[in-house]
């Protein structure tokens, strides 16, 4: 190679480290940003940081492509990979099936903006009566589960392979085992995700931490995509613009689907009317077990719960299964929906108990109603949601 030539691949060379550079900052900056704008919701506008958090709403369906795509992505890295010589592309195989598999679990295949009711095990087992599997394991669990991919995946692996680059046949036998560490300079990234679902400084804490982790599988994918075969995923805006392309692609996708979501509602005057009537007997329900009516009177506040959760862990008489709502089933309502306070949109009934400053406590108790979306807030019952609240203090209702 001539010095001339040699001169040009130095400096090609070093334009393409430049690049690979400004484009790990870049993914570094949204992570972090998730956290700024939320910290900022939390203290300026704790209404706004609470909608975009519930279920099918921006922030749930934006993890959702963020996963979803990291998995088209890891799966073109496959391809190429087979491609070029490797049978057997495991590992990467492996993440885009990781990923799909938590995009589809993070919207719960579809349960809440079809309306379908998921099999009877789920309902019984899964916290959130969703059918998706990851809320079957205990919480304690899961949090562990989830340290692992983030420690594991995004700050053990890349250090580990930095590591073993410094010795060559172990270097060798890690890349004939087909092992692909995410780029080092997403670290920062990966620990930023795993303290905050360490730490968790704010409610939902948690539903931040899947969409950081969803960004860094995504930010991931295309990096080791740009720097393995030397060309952008997205062709002439490799680097830098193609990650914030990729962003506004997620973030444009979790508002249409938001938006979406909002339509697939039944609006059927006979099932409203159902939900009126169910969520009235509900109501009439916990006023009962307020005030004693049903024996001892419930004395502890502060939980927000779906009736089926409460009926599990604090009803412990059971006294709910022999209440007004459960004597509906005579009335026509369905066992299964009795048994495990559905709504007719195969959603659970909720139930609210605030505690006041004044010692009353506020009980509200809702369905999420047609669009199958909490629209409540903590003293009122809003959009099309579907339930009554009362204030209770000892004995009395005001």
């Amino acid at each position: 190679m001539s010095k001339k030539s040699r001169h040009k691949q130095s400096i090609k060379s070093s334009s393409q480290n430049n690049s690979s550079l400004k484009a790990g900052i870049t993914c570094n900056l949204i992570i972090f940003l998730v956290i700024a704008i939320a910290a900022y919701l939390n203290s300026n506008n704790y209404e706004l940081y609470y909608t975009s958090l519930q279920e099918d709403r921006l922030l749930e369906w934006a993890s959702f492509w963020s996963f979803f795509l990291a998995g088209i992505v890891f799966a073109v890295f496959a391809t190429k990979e087979y491609k070029n010589g490797i049978k057997l592309p495991w590992f990467s195989a492996g993440l885009a099936i990781f990923c799909f598999l938590f995009a589809f679990e993070e919207i719960s295949w579809g349960q809440r903006l079809l309306g379908y009711r998921p099999p009877e095990y789920f309902l019984a087992n899964n916290y959130q009566q969703e059918f998706n599997f990851h809320n079957v394991i205990e919480k304690d669990m899961r949090k562990l589960i989830l340290r692992i991919i983030i420690l594991g995946y995004g700050v053990i692996l890349p250090v580990l392979a930095l590591i073993l680059a410094l010795i060559p046949y172990v270097r060798s036998v890690f890349k004939r085992i087909g092992i692909i560490s995410p780029p080092l300079i997403l670290l920062p990234a990966f620990i930023a995700t795993f303290i905050l679902l360490k730490t968790y400084p704010w409610k939902y804490s948690g539903e931040l931490v899947e969409l950081m982790l969803g960004f860094g599988f995504l930010f991931s994918s295309i990096l080791l995509t740009n720097s393995k075969y030397k060309s952008g995923f997205l062709g002439k805006y490799a680097g830098w613009p193609q990650i914030l392309i990729m962003t506004s692609v997620v973030i444009l996708f979790g508002l249409v689907n938001s938006a979406i979501s909002n339509t697939f509602r039944n609006d059927n005057p006979t099932i409203i009317a159902a939900a009126e009537k169910e969520s009235e007997a509900l109501y009439k329900d916990f006023v009962a077990l307020a005030s004693g009516q049903y024996g001892l009177p419930r004395s502890r506040c502060g939980y927000h719960v779906r009736v089926f959760t409460y009926f599990e862990k604090y009803d412990r008489k059971k006294r709910l299964g022999d209440g007004i709502f459960s004597r509906l089933k005579q009335q026509g309502l369905s066992e299964e929906r009795a048994d495990f306070f559905l709504d007719p949109w195969n959603s659970p009934y909720w139930v609210r108990d605030k505690c006041l400053k004044n010692g009353s406590r506020l009980i509200s108790v809702y369905s999420f109603g047609p669009d199958r979306r909490r629209q409540s807030l903590e003293k009122e019952i809003l959009g099309d949601d579907i339930g009554k609240m009362f204030i209770f203090r000892n004995t009395k209702r005001y």
